[in-house]
């Protein structure tokens, strides 16, 4: 997502809030908050202004979770309610909802990010039924506690620490849009391995920014200064596709 995006939300948060409709503010913070990466400058700005309006939801009534049998039918709903489904599945047990969870997991018009965060949730709460997975057009089977999270993920945290070498002190904007398109790349092939080595795989990513940006002489002006092979540097979209 753009910057411009989070600029727009923001907006759209404190003019809700300028109009008094906290309860309508409040969930569009707590929807973009569940989102599985946030820019560390927006977060701080959605976590201000959720406290800004916290006084004004005391005397709302609190959340009651969903049923079990309202999972499924909440899933298959739009965003909003698929992410009220994820939240009544953090804040309870999930092991009471394997039911519908597993259904969703195999179904093919799911979505590949929601199997994603489900399976990753399955894993936080130490689910240690094998449950079968529908994701990218590939059917596998994974016994949840014995994965890691996205961010827990050791092959995720070296590719943040080269991203992090190559760009925190000379880009740090260009350093978060590569973060982002990280996180969204890892929900996109978890539970599986990156189908490239750590290096190859922040190259990768730090390409596809500036293809985004079209800037290919600024890439390759990178490659020259850190001593990269260019032409050795996959696309980004081809990675899922080659084997592991």
């Amino acid at each position: 997502m753009s910057n411009n995006y989070y600029e727009v939300i923001i907006d759209k948060i404190r003019d809700l809030i300028s109009k008094e409709d906290y309860s309508e503010a409040d969930a569009l913070i707590k929807e973009e908050l569940s989102m599985p990466y946030v820019p560390r400058d927006v977060l701080e700005e959605l976590e201000k202004l959720s406290s800004e309006i916290r006084g004004n939801l005391i005397d709302e009534k609190p959340e009651t979770l969903l049923k079990p049998e309202q999972i499924m039918e909440y899933l298959l709903g739009d965003s909003e309610s698929a992410f009220a489904a994820l939240d009544t599945l953090k804040r309870g047990n999930i092991r009471n909802c394997l039911e519908p969870v597993q259904e969703y997991l195999l179904i093919e018009e799911g979505d590949d990010l929601m199997k994603a965060l489900l399976l990753e949730l399955c894993s936080l709460q130490q689910v240690t039924v094998p449950l079968k997975v529908l994701k990218n057009g590939r059917l596998n089977e994974y016994i949840p506690a014995e994965l890691d999270s996205v961010m827990a993920n050791p092959e995720t945290l070296e590719i943040i620490q080269i991203l992090r070498q190559y760009l925190e002190n000379e880009n740090p904007s260009f350093l978060e849009q590569c973060l982002q398109v990280l996180v969204q790349h890892a929900y996109d092939i978890y539970p599986e391995s990156y189908p490239e080595n750590s290096q190859n795989t922040a190259c990768s990513i730090i390409k596809y920014v500036f293809t985004a940006y079209d800037e290919p002489e600024e890439f390759s002006e990178f490659c020259v200064e850190h001593g990269i092979d260019e032409k050795a540097v996959a696309d980004l979209d081809c990675l899922c596709c080659k084997e592991s």
